[in-house]
């Protein structure tokens, strides 16, 4: 018996009550005085690790059906081998990533796939309302981050910030060379003395936690940041100092709008200082270009 998920299984007048963690797992089967008649322990992947079973039962991992025969998980579309971490058949949807196999971009802590075509979340999946919510608080949080930064300044707050200005004559009225330069965070050039910095967008933390892309493997575009202090880098919204609200509803957006709100946010850096302009415009332009062919099955509209 299903509800929201797995909830009840009758055999012979007998009734067994099903228990899933976070990921979805079934992780016991208990009988009407909760007792427990099974009890399964697993890897990420799925590989079942200890079982103890007295009733019964097919729904294991991900609350999906185990073949005893092949051993592989059902998926409507297709069939999954927890043994070697993937899938048995290509996906049909060729435009998702130059692996057909994959199982959910590697991430199995974060997703799971009930249909054999596309990865779903496994504990934070937000309903259309709960979405557009989360995304109008963080627009919020994003107001107030941007209206305290401007008072630090004209408060003199932020003094290593103003300090730097004026010794260096205003340096942020141009570009530093080579700022919004971009490529992959390990690629990108680094020499010593050129106050700049890779800023991802979206943030490491982000790309890693969500797809299990590594700091190196993300994309990051250069952004002026003098070691004596202050700088582009430092005044972006995900440069280390939100708080833990804003970091979990930043958290919560899909990878196309997180991209879209960190571009805006650098954007509306390089605004504040007059560098927003044909260049930077195109600069952004080749960076989002970057990540969709890089990452089609996260970043172009309708992937995984």
């Amino acid at each position: 018996m299903r509800g929201y998920g797995l909830v009840k299984k009758e055999i012979d007048n007998n009734s067994y009550y099903y228990h899933q963690n976070e990921h979805g797992d079934i992780t016991h089967l208990t009988n009407i005085d909760e007792e427990i008649e099974n009890s399964y322990q697993y890897d990420v992947f799925g590989n079942i690790r200890e079982q103890q079973e007295n009733v019964e039962n097919v729904f294991k991992y991900a609350g999906e059906q185990l073949d005893n025969e092949t051993q592989q998980y059902y998926l409507r579309a297709r069939f999954y081998n927890p043994v070697i971490a993937r899938f048995m058949q290509e996906d049909v949807y060729r435009g998702d990533g130059l692996n057909l196999y994959v199982y959910v971009v590697n991430n199995p802590l974060l997703w799971f796939d009930a249909s054999g075509h596309k990865k779903q979340c496994s504990s934070d999946e937000l309903t259309p309302e709960e979405y557009q919510r989360n995304k109008e608080e963080l627009k919020r949080m994003y107001q107030d981050f941007v209206e305290k930064k401007h008072e630090s300044l004209e408060y003199g707050v932020n003094r290593d910030l103003i300090e730097y200005r004026i010794d260096n004559e205003d340096p942020t009225k141009v570009v530093v060379i080579k700022e919004l330069e971009f490529d992959r965070f390990g690629s990108l050039i680094k020499e010593s003395g050129d106050n700049l910095t890779g800023h991802h967008m979206p943030s490491a933390d982000y790309m890693k936690q969500k797809f299990n892309i590594s700091r190196l493997d993300s994309y990051a575009m250069n952004l002026e940041q003098p070691k004596t202090g202050g700088g582009r880098h430092r005044r972006t919204f995900s440069y280390g100092r939100m708080s833990n609200e804003a970091k979990e509803r930043y958290f919560k957006l899909n990878a196309r709008d997180m991209l879209a709100f960190d571009l805006w946010d650098a954007r509306r850096v390089l605004k504040e200082d007059g560098l927003w302009n044909n260049d930077a415009r195109k600069a952004f332009s080749d960076y989002i270009k970057a990540y969709e062919e890089a990452y089609p099955e996260i970043f172009k509209k309708g992937g995984k």
